[in-house]
C-alpha cells in the first residue's frame, strides 16, 4: 500500500478534478463534524442541549440525504454531479455561517452543510473505483476513507 498510494496521487495530480474530489470529501467531512458545533456555538450562544438536538436533527437530515443523493446517483449512473453539487452547497453554507450575524442563519447554514457534505459523501465513495481500474480503483477507495478519518 505504501507504493500504491504515491502512485495514485501521481495519477490524480494529472486529474485535477479527482484530486479535488478526495480532498473535498475529507475537507468538508473532518471540518463539519469537529468544528461545525464549535462554530454554531460561538455564534448563536446555545446552551449544550440546544447544540446537541440541533447536530442530531441536521444528521439525521444528512442520513436521508444520503439516501436520497445514493439512489439518484445510482439511478442515474453519474457521481460526479452527485458529488460536486452538494460540495459546492456545503461551500456555500459555510460562507453564510461566516459571514451572517443572525443566530437562525447561522443554524440554517450548519444543518445545511451536515446535510449537503452527507450527500455528496455517498457519490464520492464510488468515484475512485469507477475513474481507476484495477489495484489503482482499490487504492483510491483506500484514499477517500484515510482522507476522511
Amino acid at each position: 500500500m505504501s507504493h500504491a498510494l504515491p502512485s495514485l496521487l501521481r495519477v490524480t495530480s494529472n486529474n485535477p478534478p479527482t484530486s479535488v474530489k478526495v480532498g473535498a470529501r475529507g475537507a468538508t467531512v473532518n471540518t463539519a463534524a469537529l468544528l461545525g458545533p464549535l462554530v454554531l456555538r460561538e455564534r448563536t450562544g446555545y446552551a449544550t442541549a440546544t447544540l446537541g438536538l440541533v447536530t442530531a436533527m441536521a444528521y439525521l437530515g444528512s442520513a436521508g440525504a444520503q439516501l436520497v443523493n445514493g439512489w439518484h446517483s445510482d439511478t442515474r449512473r453519474e457521481r460526479l454531479f452527485h458529488a460536486v453539487v452538494p460540495i459546492l452547497v456545503a461551500m456555500g453554507a459555510w460562507v453564510l455561517m461566516a459571514t451572517t450575524g443572525s443566530p437562525r442563519l447561522t443554524t440554517v447554514g450548519y444543518m445545511l452543510q451536515v446535510v449537503a457534505t452527507g450527500a455528496a459523501v455517498v457519490a464520492l465513495w464510488f468515484l475512485p473505483a469507477e475513474e481507476f481500474s484495477g489495484g489503482l480503483g482499490q487504492v483510491g477507495v483506500a484514499a477517500v476513507g484515510s482522507v476522511g478519518m
